[in-house]
């Protein structure tokens, strides 16, 4: 503390002694100082945020953060509120504490509505009660779908009726808020149709509403009605077979020519007709004695004349034959495929171009394949996607030249972008460490010029020190010395200095 006081002290001598304009000068190069070190200092501890939760209803935003400062965990709020971001390295350490605290919830409120049951609550009230419940608990659960940021179910259950034609089936309108827009599929939506249908006696799907933050309806109209639920399932069924098919094909040619270097379309007509047949068929040729039947008959004929009488045998045989039998029964189920139509367009290669008129804009030479090759690739799509000429399919391969125009800007797009980030961190850090260099440069000056003024201080003080020295020795020089002092009082008084002399000489 003694040399910091010290050194306190110098450094407001030599302020003192500085003029007006070097005191400006060293104020403002001691704020600068301190004001990128301040900076600086924030820049290199500056935490990065990410996101915690978004798409928070702001009543739950604001839940969150009064959670979050009670847990002395530093946030930041955006999105108008809706978003809540936490430092890197707090986000699981906030979503653990949340989650034990049970938050974020959802704002629907479920069964935990009788948490509480108050006792002179009536038979109405309970009914509204058991309605908002169920109500919450569905938005709950559709809330857990990954495509789903939010829900409300409207449910509308009729009262009970005496007589079953005066009663009203229960309805339901449910309104989600998507991830992103069209992002349901249609067994998607009839997966949430179902879902509220099985959860509410006596619901049926055709009596669910769906209706998306944009106001779409996702329920076809017509959902009731067994012909369109049919036609529907049939159209996603030859759409899906498409795509599979499609999906092989393009896979097996990728590989062979590049990736965006094919494309294959099948279109296909399905067989969605269910048919039985009995088939009962007779062979004659093949037949086998099945039973048979003898029967002998032996009789005696009389008449009037001697000898006349003679005696006779009757023999019958019935014999039953088995003709072989064959009974066939055959069922063809629905959903095979009638025909399909492929289509393949496939793209050339390329080579350096020997001239320009040749060259396209990157230098190179389109070469459309040759008709040994197409049919090479041909046979490759057909054995994939099952071809087969008996059943009177078709099918067309052809070699274009693709217009990657648009790719070629994205992937510009993509390298300007990919240069931009890496010079936005170049410029990030190089800023960091010119002021790091900056600040230590000053203080280095303004180090050195203050040692400057303490070494020259202390050269002053001694010098100053050495002048007083030599003063001294030369005023100790002028003063008279014993000897000269016994000497001159011997001249003076010889007789005196004699007695002195004898009476020291007496007393040794």
């Amino acid at each position: 503390m003694e040399a910091l006081s010290k050194y306190i002290e110098q450094f407001k001598e030599w302020f003192s002694e500085q003029d007006q304009n070097r005191k400006l000068l060293v104020i403002v190069g001691a704020a600068a100082v301190l004001g990128i070190i301040v900076v600086s200092s924030i820049w290199m501890f500056s935490k990065d945020y990410t996101y915690l939760y978004t798409n928070l209803d702001p009543v739950m935003a604001g839940k969150v953060t009064a959670e979050l400062d009670n847990e002395n965990i530093p946030y930041q709020v955006s999105n108008s509120g809706t978003a809540v971001m936490v430092a890197d390295e707090a986000l699981y350490d906030a979503r653990i504490k949340l989650a034990s605290k049970g938050l974020p919830n959802s704002k629907a409120v479920g069964f935990e509505i009788f948490d509480n049951t108050n006792l002179g609550m009536t038979d109405y009230v309970q009914k509204i009660n058991y309605r908002r419940a169920l109500e919450g608990e569905l938005s709950k659960s559709i809330d857990e779908l990954e495509f789903v940021n939010d829900t409300r179910v409207h449910l509308v259950i009729p009262e009970h009726r005496l007589f079953e034609k005066d009663q009203q089936p229960p309805t339901a309108s449910i309104l989600v808020n998507l991830k992103h827009e069209g992002a349901l599929t249609k067994g998607q939506v009839r997966g949430v149709s179902h879902l509220v249908a099985s959860s509410v006696e006596g619901m049926s799907a055709k009596n669910i509403t769906i209706v998306d933050q944009f106001g779409n309806l996702l329920t076809p109209e017509n959902a009731g009605s067994s012909v369109v639920m049919a036609s529907s399932r049939q159209i996603e069924l030859r759409s899906e077979v498409e795509k599979y098919l499609e999906s092989k094909a393009s896979n097996l040619l990728e590989n062979v020519v590049g990736r965006n270097n094919a494309i294959v379309k099948v279109s296909l007509e399905l067989d969605f007709d269910r048919v039985e047949k009995n088939i009962e068929s007779y062979d004659p040729d093949a037949t086998v004695i099945r039973s048979e039947e003898r029967t002998t008959e032996e009789g005696t004929n009389l008449s009037g004349e001697p000898g006349g009488n003679s005696s006779s045998t009757i023999e019958s045989s019935v014999t039953n034959y088995e003709v072989s039998k064959s009974m066939e029964r055959i069922v063809k189920q629905s959903g095979s495929i009638k025909n399909l139509s492929v289509a393949v367009m496939v793209n050339g290669s390329y080579a350096p171009a020997e001239n320009n008129e040749e060259a396209d804009e990157n230098g190179m030479k389109y070469i459309p394949r040759s008709q040994g090759e197409l049919d090479q690739l041909g046979n490759i799509v057909k054995r994939a996607v099952g071809f087969r000429t008996d059943r009177g399919d078709q099918f067309q391969i052809e070699s274009m030249q693709f217009d990657n125009s648009e790719e070629i800007i994205r992937q510009k797009e993509l390298d300007v972008l990919k240069w931009q980030r890496w010079l936005s961190l170049f410029f990030y850090y190089a800023v960091r460490i010119a002021i790091i260099g900056v600040v230590f440069i000053i203080a280095r000056r303004l180090l050195r010029r203050y040692q400057a003024y303490l070494q020259a201080r202390r050269e002053e003080q001694r010098r100053a020190k050495e002048e007083q020295d030599a003063s001294e020795l030369a005023n100790e020089a002028r003063k008279p010395k014993l000897i000269d002092k016994i000497k001159y009082a011997a001249d003076e008084n010889p007789e005196e200095m004699a007695r002195v002399i004898r009476t020291i000489m007496t007393e040794e």
